[in-house]
């Protein structure tokens, strides 16, 4: 007889746009990018932390803690300290824009998008930032940068354009530069 699980409410946390969850040390992370907050679920204990501004993702970074994408750019995150401290600054000439969404990938490479805070503009980009230095990706401008994912291996990038409805990947070479992306999914 086949087991059939029932899915539970852990957390009732209350978001307003929750995302971005990441299994990592024991403990479910994710973000409510509207109420700025970061959560954290560990058994039973449940943890919550201001953002300054609207957070994208946060996610673990080379050398422990986290690296969170913030509206103005990338911000490491000290969970016991409550602090962020300025990485990268990234598009401060779009002050309408966001960073949305990452991924890390198995060389330590992360991966992230921007968007248009008014989810209409295709001002969104993709970007990389690898040991100090933040790249464009090349890739074309769209509205809303979602959903990066990469193959176990590392070779290929997922990513999605929200509101062009599709699903693209693009091969990544071993410096980090993006192939030319094609169509998954429309």
């Amino acid at each position: 007889m086949a087991v059939v699980a029932k899915p539970r409410n852990v957390w009732s946390a209350g978001c307003e746009l929750g995302e971005g969850p990441v299994w990592t040390d024991g403990a479910l992370w994710f973000v409510d990018i509207k109420k700025r907050k970061i959560h954290r679920l560990a058994g039973e204990e449940r943890s919550s932390w201001d953002a300054p501004e609207q957070i994208g993702f946060v996610l673990p970074a080379e050398g422990g803690g986290f690296i969170a994408g913030l509206e103005s750019g990338l911000y490491r995150f000290d969970a016991e300290s409550e602090a962020f401290s300025l990485v990268a600054e990234v598009e401060p000439e779009l002050p309408g824009n966001r960073l949305n969404d990452g991924v890390v990938d198995p060389s330590g490479r992360l991966w992230f998008g921007s968007m248009d805070d008014g989810e209409a503009e295709p001002t969104g980009s993709f970007y990389s930032y690898h040991r100090g230095q933040l790249r464009h990706s090349g890739l074309a401008k769209v509205a809303i940068t979602n959903g990066p994912a990469l193959s176990p291996d590392g070779r290929l990038l997922y990513w999605v354009d929200t509101l062009g409805q599709t699903v693209n990947a693009c091969d990544v070479a071993e410096d980090g530069t993006l192939g030319e992306s094609r169509l998954l999914v429309k």
